[in-house]
C-alpha cells in the first residue's frame, strides 16, 4: 500500500532478487526478520559509503571526538549508552555527511 509520503522504487527482477538476497542475509545475521523500512534505514548508510557518497570516520565511545575526513576539523559528539556502532553525522564545520564507526575502547578502533 502506498501512502502520500511514500513512493515505489522501480526495480528490475534482477535488482529485486539481489536486494532480497541481501535482506535475507541481513536478517540471518540479525537473528530475526526485519521489515523493509528498518532494513533500508540501517543498510542505506553502508550503501552510500560503498558508493563513495559518505566518507568514513572513526571514534571511540570513551572519547567522543570525530575528525572530519573532508575538512580535518575535530568536533565532539554527544553520545548515549545505547548508541549504535555506526552513526551517520554531518560535520558542523563543512557540512559533509559521513558515517562514523564507533569502537568500544582504545584497542578496538
Amino acid at each position: 500500500m502506498t501512502t502520500r509520503d511514500r513512493k515505489n522504487i522501480a526495480l528490475t527482477s534482477r535488482e529485486k532478487s539481489a536486494v532480497e538476497r541481501i535482506k535475507k542475509s541481513y536478517d540471518r545475521k540479525q537473528g530475526s526478520r526485519s521489515d523493509w523500512g528498518d532494513f533500508l534505514v540501517k543498510a542505506l548508510p553502508f550503501a552510500l559509503l560503498s558508493l563513495g557518497i559518505y566518507e568514513l570516520a572513526k571514534m571511540q565511545r570513551n572519547k567522543p571526538q570525530v575528525i572530519c575526513p573532508d575538512c580535518s576539523k575535530e568536533f565532539t559528539v554527544a553520545i548515549a549508552a545505547d548508541m549504535p556502532h555506526e552513526l551517520v553525522l554531518v560535520c558542523p564545520h563543512c557540512g559533509i555527511e559521513m558515517m562514523v564507526e564507533v569502537s568500544d575502547g582504545e584497542g578496538s578502533g
